[in-house]
């Protein structure tokens, strides 16, 4: 069966926390679909998105555990905070992580997305703004059109 993925980063702490106040309150002002937590809705940085056969699961986690290797530390630092997203500035080490991630990790990958491929859980719905953003990454998000951001709104329109 072939899953939706999001390879992600996670952010600090400090702007872990910042991302879910800001989205607390974009949820109480019914702007935001998802409210995010620790545990469950977390709050992450998308590196790459994409379609994957689950037995190509584990493959995929040993290549991204090879390209961690080569990352000591991706500093995250906050450019500016907006209605729906947390832009982040995007440093040097974090375009190469991307880069490195889409380049070694797209092969596992197709940009297929279909309702099914989702995990739904806890009353959750897939906007139609997720299939462009899954099916198109690659293309319309990747490297030079990279914009690493957390959102915390209603998702970016497409």
């Amino acid at each position: 069966m072939k899953k939706a993925i999001d390879i992600v980063l996670l952010p600090p702490e400090n702007i872990m926390d910042l991302s879910i106040k800001l989205n607390n309150q974009a949820f109480l002002d019914n702007k935001a679909v998802v409210k995010l937590d620790k545990k469950d809705f977390l709050p992450h940085i998308s590196l790459l998105m994409g379609v994957i056969e689950e037995e190509k699961l584990s493959e995929l986690i040993e290549k991204l555990k090879e390209i961690l290797k080569n990352f000591d530390k991706v500093t995250i630092e906050i450019e500016k905070t907006g209605d729906n997203w947390i832009s982040l500035k995007n440093t040097e080490t974090l375009q190469k992580l991307h880069e490195n991630t889409v380049q070694e990790c797209d092969n596992f990958l197709t940009h297929d997305a279909k309702n099914e491929n989702f995990l739904i859980e806890r009353n959750e719905i897939i906007t139609n703004d997720c299939y462009p953003w899954v099916n198109n990454f690659p293309t319309n998000h990747s490297f030079e059109k990279y914009q690493p951001h957390i959102t915390i709104g209603n998702p970016l329109p497409y």
